[in-house]
């Protein structure tokens, strides 16, 4: 009887020039990118197609993320840091296993909110394609102690002398002192 990993290695598998879809890889690709996704395919890409079709779901991740992350300014950029390595990567050889990549796409999707369905569609070019919040919303938010630790972690050691040294289990009292003191620094984190 073959396992959940055997049928999702069988599901999905990297040729030196080509690329093998299964029918739920497929599935996927048609939710996340459209109905044109369905018809290209016949279970095999080539190397070529299957970068074309990476570099797509990169820019579906960016723009759900753009459209559905409410947080600090920080936070976003250190997301922002990882989509542009998820972007890089895309355009790699040696980063294209389809089934740790899909798998990825999808855990990120349904983190975000939700796997979109536009499997009946031809394009996908309205401004709210990927606001994926009619299920839940992300908002990150943050007590004291956390928000003290984001302050020093993006501002720095001496930041964090201050705070070890002045305001230990006081975050709150080190959150007013760093407001007054860096007001321009602390509503570019927040």
């Amino acid at each position: 009887m073959k396992t959940q990993r055997d049928i999702l290695n069988d599901s999905l598998r990297l040729d030196s020039n080509k690329v093998a879809l299964s029918v739920a890889a497929e599935s996927l690709l048609c939710c996340l990118l459209g109905e044109s996704m369905v018809n290209i395919h016949n279970g095999t890409l080539k190397q070529q197609e299957w970068m074309n079709i990476l570099k797509k779901i990169s820019g579906a991740i960016e723009r759900a993320i753009e459209q559905n992350i409410i947080s600090d300014e920080y936070h976003k950029s250190r997301i922002m840091v990882h989509k542009d390595i998820l972007i890089k990567a895309s355009s790699s050889k040696e980063n294209t296993d389809p089934q740790y990549i899909l798998a990825l796409v999808a855990i990120i999707f349904e983190l975000l909110g939700g796997i979109p369905y536009y499997g009946d569609r031809s394009k996908l070019n309205k401004k709210n394609d990927f606001s994926l919040n009619a299920l839940r919303t992300i908002h990150y938010l943050q007590d004291d102690y956390q928000k003290a630790c984001t302050i020093m972690k993006a501002s720095g050691s001496k930041i964090k002398d201050v705070y070890m040294f002045n305001y230990h289990d006081k975050p709150k009292e080190f959150i007013k002192w760093y407001k007054e003191k860096y007001p321009k620094e602390y509503l570019e984190i927040f």
